[in-house]
């Protein structure tokens, strides 16, 4: 059920043509490091915002969390240059504006 949720919102997203990406960081109860990424786009006149998935956290390093987000758009189907904007907790790692993830997306 979870894959058909997903590739439905992936097919809403592709109809809407640009979407704004949602990324924060948090351990769960087991202390394992998760990614959670939620986008936010239009389905007519109503903006929607879905909530995609939790990706396991592969480093506290801009490059390593770049890298896993762009490999799971890839595998859903849709591209970073779609993207039109960020939204990321202040954490360092996330959101400096010189090497945080925010900057390595832009």
């Amino acid at each position: 059920m979870g894959s058909r949720v997903l590739d439905t919102t992936v097919i809403n997203v592709k109809k809407s043509e640009i979407f704004s990406l949602s990324v924060d960081s948090s351990p769960d109860n087991s202390h394992t490091d998760q990614l959670s990424v939620a986008l936010r786009f239009m389905e007519g006149f109503d903006p929607v915002e879905r909530f995609l998935t939790f990706l396991a956290n592969v480093g506290h390093k801009a490059l390593d969390m770049f890298h896993t987000i762009k490999i799971f758009l890839a595998k859903v189907g849709l591209h970073l240059k779609q993207c039109r904007a960020l939204s990321f907790d202040y954490a360092a790692n996330m959101s400096g504006k010189f090497n945080g993830l925010q900057a390595v997306v832009r």
